[in-house]
């Protein structure tokens, strides 16, 4: 079963849409530079105009206070009018406009038919429903007065068999049923251990035993193995090391021992304490 790390790890094709959206897109940079070129002619053919018609009005009014009064009782001059700039949609050939607005209707087609699919892809990962689980584990009424287990979650780091041994300790407490134990148990894990599990295949887990097997045999590597009593004779209370410390540190690594033999406890303890009263004691 495909998971979301796995699916980010590869690339997906190209598809004919992307590759019709990137023409496209092409094609757009390619008649907005059409645009820009058109209205920098338009600003220049205006700026020629505007300086021409100011040449002609200053040399009329020059010849006008030359002459005098002599022509104040002619006609005046009907003031030129200021026309209008003409837009740039009016300034561009027809086709062009055509194809603008060809351009501009093909893209939002492309625009609303990818966002469509990013929507089903996005609705088939939140609605997936391909559980490991069978059909009657899944259809199992949940116990009105169930409660999830307060315990820590399991990251496989740590020892699996005591993860696994804690969480049914604590459903046999409550008497829930098999199903029960098996669809509780995915919420007890976390990071490799939650991928773990949402990659097992679909339909594959009728019973709790199942489901444990699968769990231990796939994290008990490397974490789960029987330490000699022999790493015990190589504790040794350091120089500023207290009894208390000593004690607390020897009893941590003496729980790791797998049917550890009393006399040989105490024995590799009083071998390791340095010499004193205590030990004299002894």
């Amino acid at each position: 079963m495909a998971t979301t790390n796995d699916v980010q790890g590869e690339e997906a094709p190209t598809t004919a849409l992307e590759r019709q959206v990137r023409t496209l897109a092409t094609a757009v940079e390619r008649l907005t530079k059409q645009n820009h070129d058109l209205e920098e002619q338009l600003n220049q053919k205006n700026a020629a105009a505007n300086n021409q018609g100011a040449d002609q009005e200053g040399t009329s009014a020059e010849r006008r206070n030359h002459d005098g009064p002599q022509e104040s009782n002619a006609p005046s001059r009907p003031v030129r009018q200021d026309t209008s700039i003409p837009s740039l949609t009016d300034m561009a050939p027809s086709p062009l406009i055509a194809e603008i607005q060809a351009m501009k209707e093909q893209m939002e087609v492309m625009m609303n038919a990818l966002k469509g699919r990013v929507s089903s892809d996005l609705d088939d990962l939140v609605n997936r429903t391909d559980s490991p689980f069978t059909t009657t584990v899944n259809s199992f009424p949940l116990p009105s007065k169930f409660r999830m287990p307060n315990m820590d979650s399991y990251d496989g780091v740590r020892d699996p068999l005591d993860h696994l041994e804690t969480f049914k300790t604590l459903m046999h407490l409550q008497g829930v049923a098999d199903a029960i134990m098996c669809r509780a148990f995915p919420t007890t894990l976390k990071g490799a251990a939650r991928i773990w599990f949402s990659r097992l295949a679909p339909n594959s887990i009728s019973t709790f035993k199942e489901l444990s097997a699968q769990f231990t045999t796939h994290f008990i590597g490397g974490h789960r193995y029987k330490k000699s009593t022999a790493c015990l004779m190589n504790i040794k209370q350091r120089e500023e090391e207290t009894l208390r410390a000593y004690i607390s540190r020897f009893n941590k690594e003496a729980l790791s021992i797998d049917e550890a033999d009393d006399k040989i406890l105490v024995a590799a303890f009083t071998n390791g304490l340095k010499g004193g009263k205590f030990l004299c004691s002894l």
